[in-house]
């Protein structure tokens, strides 16, 4: 098998550093190196998003003067991507116009995420449509099983997810907080009880349980793919 020089020289690279990276979270001196790793990764983890950035905006642009398919939904990701610029660089643009115009040093202000624009932009903006999105999950779960009951051939899958959607439905409506402790089979609990412990039940137990599951399966699969690319089984940087 032919092995070609550059390919050698990138499996050595990330073998070295994969390795030093590793070792610092076990051995003291190799903590400043894993530390000088890390701050370069997030340097060029930066670069990268600024880069991808920019590639996701040429490409809608070119979507949207060629008027390709689907072009009218490119215009929303150009708005929002200009949002989130406008959004992260005004509290660095706008001290620079302001001492600018009046002839001061520029005043300093909060940065980041943790400006009040992207703290606007992230409260009525993401967050809302992130609850809207949400909320279409109710139509999602009533029309999958409107289109599961129409089916002629019924399977146990079929059967739990419908029982699942119809407790969660209920489970989470807005309704029935009413105190009927007066009547005689119910005793003590509200309505408002007795309708959510079924809910309850599934969100803290299987569904609990189905997320640790797939976050241990996520944890075991990367250290499984760390360790193939720490050995050189798996080369993607070189491919």
């Amino acid at each position: 098998m032919k092995i070609r020089f550059g390919n050698l020289v990138l499996t050595v690279i990330a073998m070295i550093a994969g390795w030093i990276t590793l070792l610092g979270y076990f051995l003291n001196f190799a903590a400043p190196f894993r530390a000088l790793l890390v701050g370069w990764v997030v340097i060029l983890g930066a670069v990268a998003v600024i880069l991808g950035a920019l590639s996701l905006g040429a490409v809608h642009l070119k979507k949207i003067f060629q008027q390709g398919r689907g072009w009218p939904y490119s215009l929303f990701v150009i708005l929002g991507l200009l949002i989130g610029l406008s959004a992260g660089l005004a509290p660095i643009l706008m001290p620079l116009f302001e001492g600018l115009l009046s002839g001061t040093a520029p005043s300093t202000a909060a940065t980041g995420l943790g400006n009040p624009y992207s703290q606007w932009v992230f409260r009525y903006l993401q967050s809302a449509l992130g609850t809207a999105i949400s909320g279409m999950i109710v139509f999602f779960l009533v029309f999958a099983g409107f289109r599961l009951l129409r089916r002629r051939s019924w399977r146990l899958t079929s059967v739990v997810f419908i029982i699942v959607a119809i407790v969660s439905l209920i489970g989470m409506a807005p309704f029935f907080n009413l105190d009927i402790a007066d009547l005689p089979v119910i005793g003590q609990y509200t309505l408002n009880a007795v309708r959510t412990w079924p809910w309850l039940w599934l969100s803290q137990v299987p569904a609990v349980a189905g997320a640790r599951g797939l976050l241990l399966g996520i944890a075991l699969g990367a250290i499984a793919t760390g360790l193939r690319v720490l050995l050189a089984v798996d080369r993607p940087y070189g491919e």
